[in-house]
This record gives C-alpha cells, structure tokens and sequence, in this order.
C-alpha cells in the first residue's frame, strides 16, 4: 500500500501515515474481536449460572429442606434450625434483543426460624442495633420507638425480631473488565458479602458446590469463591 500511494502521489509522508493507519485499524479490530469474545464468555456463565439456579430453587422448593446453618445476630441471639421457603431465580438482559448479553442473574430464597428471635441490649445501643437491623433485613417487631418512650429504669432493653429474613445473591456482569461480580446479602452468615470472579472459573461443580452450600449439605464456601473475595461495593 506504502509503494502505490508513492507511486500515486509521490509522497512519502502519505505512505508513512497509510501505513500507520492501516496498523492502527487492524489492532482496533483486534481489540474490538477481543472485548466480543470476552463479553461472550461473561453472558455464557451468567446464562450457565441461571440455568443451574432455576431448577435447583424448583427442586429445593419441592423439598423445603431444614437448613442447619446459625446465623448470628450477636453473641446471645441467633437463628437457627432454619426451614427454606420460596427459592427465586430471575434473570436480566442488557437489552430486548433476542441476542442481547445478560446483564445479571438474581437468586434468593426466605429463610424461616421456628420462633421470633429475642436481641437484648443496652439503652445507648438502640441506634446502632436499628442500622443493624436494617442492614441485615431484620424486622423487629416491637416498635423501638415506642421502647424507646417508655423505656424503664433497667440497662437494657430486649426486642423480637420476625422469625424470617432474606438470603440474596446477585450475579452482574462487568463487560468493561471482563468479570463476574457477586454480591450477597446474609449469604454466609448476617450482612453483605462480595466476590469478583473469572467467568471462566463457574463451572458445573462449582456450581454443585454453591448448591450444596446455600441448603446446608457443607458449611464451606466453594474454594473459587473463598479465593475471589472482595469488598462489597452494592447492596442486593
């Protein structure tokens, strides 16, 4: 090409920069074939992911399993012998197109004690517990607000908290990077949790694993998830 614009004009300023530009489209193109390729990936394992957890919430609902896992509130309060209630796998696309990559899969599941659970604390602890509380999806059911107006001349106070909180997990594709983020909340035990992975990496047994994880048949975390854990950036 260098030669015929020579030729054509007699320039070799303008073969130089024909050369450049050509070099400059095929590494665009080539960055653009890989950035597809990679999105391509990424939509894959969220598609693996909700086709896994579909069926599964279907066949756990079936079974409403006991879930022998505690969770704890604090050191004196915690639910335990949980039974599982209303398993819910959902998806979402970037769009409406039919070919359309997806942009995350959700999955959550309503967790149930046999009892209200009783939190005893301190007067000067209220505002702290409330945030707690709102953080790890609790609902008390005493009104700490009317505690709060006839609060009596002990230390502490006691609460019940609803028998029944929510496990939920986000599946969301970063297309920029590449990567999977995870985002749980009370997901292996009360509050957030989050984990950045290699879409490579979700695989069938991993899959297995988390299955067998969120129904209590092992208290571990799948090894590629214990080794992708992140700080959590988004509330599910």
């Amino acid at each position: 090409m260098n030669e015929k614009a020579t030729k054509k004009t007699g320039s070799s300023l303008l073969a130089e920069l024909a050369g450049e530009a050509t070099s400059k489209l095929k590494a665009l193109q080539s960055e653009s074939e890989e950035r597809q390729a990679r999105s391509e990936k990424l939509s894959a394992a969220l598609k693996k992911i909700y086709k896994f957890l579909q069926p599964f919430s279907a066949h756990v609902n079936n079974i409403a399993p006991s879930i022998p896992r505690t969770y704890r509130v604090d050191s004196n309060a915690a639910y335990s012998n949980l039974s599982w209630e209303n398993a819910l796998a959902d998806y979402r696309k970037q769009s409406l197109a039919d070919n359309a990559h997806f942009d995350h899969v959700s999955f959550s599941v309503r967790l149930q004690a046999n009892e209200p659970v009783t939190v005893t604390r301190r007067w000067n602890q209220m505002d702290a517990l409330k945030k707690e509380l709102d953080a790890f999806g609790l609902s008390p059911m005493d009104d700490p607000d009317m505690l709060m107006r006839s609060k009596s001349q002990q230390e502490t106070f006691s609460i019940r908290i609803a028998p029944d909180f929510l496990l939920k997990i986000i599946f969301k594709g970063d297309y920029a990077n590449g990567m999977l983020d995870i985002s749980g909340r009370n997901f292996d035990g009360f509050g957030m949790s989050a984990f950045r992975l290699d879409p490579e990496r979700v695989s069938v047994e991993l899959l297995d694993d988390l299955g067998r994880f969120l129904i209590g048949r092992t208290d571990v975390l799948p090894e590629p998830l214990r080794l992708a854990r992140t700080s959590p950036q988004f509330s599910p």
